[in-house]
């Protein structure tokens, strides 16, 4: 089974408890809670127009330091001067 949710939906079904809304919504979300956390093999679908992934940086390849003359620092990143500015 495919539920296609917003973004700002599939975080409303985290804290969920079924009070405060229509008895017709509070049944028709019992149930796409239920198969979100609880049916194996349940997909979930997030439409979106961008996606930002925050992935770690592990430096630049080694290319690119040799393509322009630089040298690394102790971390292994373009090694650069310290400037201070006021």
């Amino acid at each position: 089974m495919s539920i296609v949710l917003r973004p700002h939906h599939l975080l409303c079904t985290q804290g969920y408890s079924g009070h405060g809304y229509s008895e017709a919504f509070v049944e028709h979300m019992n149930d796409v809670v239920h198969q979100l956390r609880e049916v194996p093999g349940t997909q979930r679908e997030l439409p979106c127009q961008m996606l930002l992934v925050a992935a770690g940086f592990l430096g630049p390849e080694d290319y690119v330091p040799e393509a322009f003359g630089t040298s690394r620092d102790a971390r292994g990143n373009v090694a650069t001067r310290r400037t201070v500015v006021s």
